[in-house]
């Protein structure tokens, strides 16, 4: 029984990058994890699988291979900026969906904060800050006391 010898690693790494650039992204897939199949700690594998777990919306798995292509090798200042781009993304949307639950919340107009169901200011219910935190069940919001210490709160008009 002959065995077949493994692949030229380089060449399935090119032809992964090329499916990838043409937006074959199952192909791509396909070949990147045949890389690792023979190499578990192929850096530049774990980095575009990283990639394209990204672009597919599976962040955590993007940040676990990315950060895998760090550890085999710290010295490739493009996957640190990879992982980075992951998180940050990740903390955008995070944040994004706080401000929106922050703002369904108040129910008033005040300042740039506009609504055309609520389009009067409300300082009776609303004269507080607005507090946000990510959780990992989703946004918590509480509120806080404005201090009116020199400055009386007052209806804008321009």
């Amino acid at each position: 029984m002959s065995l077949s010898p493994p692949p030229d690693l380089s060449t399935l790494l090119e032809a992964a990058l090329a499916a990838h650039r043409a937006g074959n992204l199952a192909r791509a897939r396909r070949l990147y994890e045949r890389i690792l199949t023979h190499d578990a700690g192929h850096c530049d594998a774990l980095n575009f699988l990283g990639i394209l777990a990204h672009q597919s919306g599976d962040s955590p798995r993007a940040a676990k291979l990315i950060r895998s292509a760090i550890e085999h090798n710290p010295d490739i200042a493009s996957f640190h900026n990879n992982l980075a781009n992951v998180l940050e993304l990740d903390n955008q949307l995070e944040l994004a969906a706080v401000a929106i639950r922050s703002a369904l919340n108040r129910e008033e107009s005040r300042g740039a904060h506009a609504r055309t169901d609520y389009p009067e200011r409300d300082d009776e219910h609303w004269l507080k800050h607005t507090l946000a935190y990510c959780t990992p069940h989703g946004p918590r919001i509480e509120y806080k006391a404005v201090a009116v210490d020199h400055w009386l709160p007052v209806t804008r008009t321009y």
